[in-house]
């Protein structure tokens, strides 16, 4: 069996495992790379001993293992999906540095306090909501981040919500609808964004205590 068949034309272009491993894992972030490269190299690694046991040797077994592999654009489109790249690594960075560039919202809030304390239709009430907003966005997220990454995640997407809860209150006055608006795009979000990160945070930190790293 140890005779070069026909591959196809990528096979021979990414013919050794780094060249394909390096294809398949662009844009993905550094652990995400490394558990890749873990995980297709023991792969890799069996299939050659298996070959060898079956008389392919050589470059013939080290091509065979490749093309067993697949096209290493069509892995990275897949590992995309399941893995953190490195935009979503950046996206998790700024939840973690919030806390960094808290001094320019809550100048924002004073200036708006001090525009808008003489106007009737604001009350101690709006200011809460928005100062409570500041402080969980900048402190608890930042916090809650340096020890579990699924809950900061959560936490995020509660903040996003309450922006929405807190807008529909000062605009329509109305405590149960403005709630009701914001718990309904809680779970949208919590079923969407958040369960896309959370889903690739268990796959590239699959050992990770409550998703800390």
């Amino acid at each position: 069996m140890n005779v070069l068949r026909d591959f196809p034309r990528w096979v021979y272009e990414y013919g050794h495992l780094d060249n394909w491993l390096g294809e398949a894992t662009k844009g993905l972030s550094k652990p995400s790379c490394e558990r890749v490269k873990s995980e297709i190299s023991e792969h890799f690694e069996q299939s050659i001993a298996e070959l060898n046991d079956e008389g392919c040797v050589g470059m013939a077994s080290e091509l065979e293992a490749i093309s067993r592999l697949g096209h290493p654009r069509t892995a990275n489109k897949k590992y995309k999906k399941v893995f953190l790249t490195i935009q979503d690594e950046q996206v998790l960075s700024g939840i973690h540095k919030k806390r960094k560039y808290l001094g320019i919202p809550l100048t924002f809030f004073l200036v708006f306090f001090l525009v808008t304390w003489n106007i009737n239709h604001f009350s101690s009430t709006y200011y809460a909501l928005i100062l409570f907003y500041f402080l969980t966005e900048y402190i608890v997220v930042p916090v809650v981040s340096r020890f579990s990454w699924k809950h900061a995640v959560l936490c995020d997407e509660f903040t996003t919500c309450y922006i929405g809860f807190a807008a529909f209150y000062i605009w329509s006055g109305s405590l149960w609808v403005s709630a009701l608006v914001g718990l309904c795009y809680f779970f949208l979000m919590v079923f969407s964004d958040t369960q896309y990160f959370l889903r690739k945070l268990n796959t590239t930190y699959p050992s990770a205590k409550n998703g800390s790293v």
